[in-house]
């Protein structure tokens, strides 16, 4: 009786102190509850434009999948590699996007459709007003010279060690690396942007107390394939096809471009970011087989046609004062130049 009685209390004290476990298939109210990964930061520029593809994902595939979902977000907030072992303890959230690599493929089951078309791998990268002149007519090996503030787990930062840029200042969040670019001691010469990101973040950056003012780098793009994919637990085969499925037909009936192209992030990088004429360094990154095998689609990635095909608004945001300078930098005098 003593040995029962002593494990069941063992059995009790296992239960109160291990993580708990929550199943991806939740229902409620006969439907299906899918946690989706919550908002990182406030001002965070990917997420209403990931939701939104998520969100359109499931609409189109509801003829074949059903409409008995839900999306809901995780209570908590984490950061991508947190989000990783997330998946892999089988807790929350049940979805979440990120940069591919060799690595998460294999820590969770990757939906096979690029979301941010590729941009992720076009680095526009934010600078305090003063560095500008650094960038101009920029060799690689002078590019490799120079600092770059890069997250800590972020796929980019692999990237950039392993061609040659290992002057690296590393942070867990965005914010820590946004403070560090801003500040007077200079920390790093440039903070490693995606295209899509760099433009809109700078158009919402409220001035402060320091004197250099930050705003996108205005001459050259660092450029390596670098998809963003939607994630969900490696065992969760049927969510991953039916996300896939969604995306696929949202593209096929346009929908899917008319959301990307108007997004304001897009549309602030196509007003502003002037892609097509900047010095572009180009760096190696190794994808998996059925990620390399998606650049034969070229209907998968950005394409200036596409964005004046669908976009509706070519004005999407008005530049704050304390950027001008930096948007009106005239690039007739720079000699541009492809850097292998």
């Amino acid at each position: 009786m003593k040995r029962l009685l002593f494990l069941l209390l063992l059995l009790s004290f296992s239960i109160l102190t291990s993580p708990v476990v929550v199943l991806s298939k939740q229902v409620i109210d006969g439907k299906v509850i899918y946690r989706v990964v919550s908002e990182q930061f406030m001002k965070d520029s990917r997420y209403p434009l990931a939701r939104q593809l998520l969100e359109l994902a499931f609409q189109k595939s509801e003829h074949r999948y059903g409409t008995r979902y839900e999306l809901r977000d995780s209570v908590a907030r984490h950061y991508p590699e947190q989000n990783f072992r997330q998946l892999e303890a089988r807790r929350l959230p049940d979805i979440m996007w990120a940069t591919t690599s060799l690595e998460r493929e294999e820590r969770a089951r990757a939906v096979y459709f690029p979301i941010f078309k590729g941009l992720m791998g076009k680095r526009v990268h934010l600078v305090a007003q003063s560095n500008q002149a650094l960038f101009v007519n920029l060799s690689k090996t002078e590019a490799q010279q120079l600092t770059y503030c890069i997250g800590t787990h972020w796929p980019d930062r692999d990237i950039y060690y392993k061609n040659g840029f290992v002057n690296l200042v590393e942070a867990p969040t965005y914010l820590t690396l946004q403070r560090k670019i801003r500040s007077q001691s200079h920390f790093c010469h440039a903070f490693s942007r995606g295209a899509h990101e760099a433009i809109i973040e700078s158009l919402r950056m409220i001035p402060h107390r320091f004197e250099s003012q930050v705003g996108p780098e205005q001459y050259v793009m660092f450029e390596y394939d670098a998809p963003v994919f939607f994630f969900v637990r490696n065992r969760e085969r049927e969510l991953a096809e039916r996300i896939r499925f969604g995306l696929e037909h949202a593209l096929a009936d346009g929908s899917l471009n008319r959301l990307f192209y108007n997004d304001r992030s897009i549309a602030a990088m196509m007003a502003y970011g002037n892609l097509e004429n900047r010095q572009v360094i180009h760096l190696e990154n190794e994808l998996s087989l059925r990620a390399k095998a998606l650049y034969r689609r070229q209907e998968l990635w950005f394409s200036p046609k596409d964005a004046d095909r669908y976009r509706n608004d070519e004005h999407p945001l008005p530049v704050p004062p304390h950027l001008k300078e930096n948007f009106q930098i005239s690039i007739a005098k720079v000699h541009y130049r492809d850097v292998e």
